[in-house]
């Protein structure tokens, strides 16, 4: 892993004709001012809570910003849990109506 939030990177050739740079760019993450919630797994293999804080702070103009965690849920659980419109969907949907 790279330790950089930045798009997709194909590598340096494919790099070089797709972003025109070896590297992949970074997001311009301080561009960011629109409200954003962040959700994750306490048991999430692939992003870790460590991962979400420095997201969370590199958000840093957004207008609102809210971390949740759910703590049994692994990265696959937010689609497929047994219980996720109840857990985790109609949470989001009350959120989503604050703002509505």
């Amino acid at each position: 892993m790279s330790g950089r939030f930045s798009q997709f990177d194909y590598g340096r050739n494919m790099n070089l004709k797709k972003y025109g740079r070896a590297t992949s760019p970074d997001y311009d993450l301080e561009a960011i001012t629109a409200p954003v919630a962040l959700y994750y797994g306490d048991n999430d293999l692939l992003v870790t809570p460590h991962d979400i804080a420095r997201l969370f702070s590199a958000l840093k103009n957004s207008r609102d910003r809210t971390m949740k965690k759910f703590y049994t849920y692994s990265h696959f659980d937010f689609l497929w849990g047994v219980n996720v419109k109840s857990v985790v969907y109609d949470y989001i949907l009350s959120v989503i109506d604050t703002y509505t």
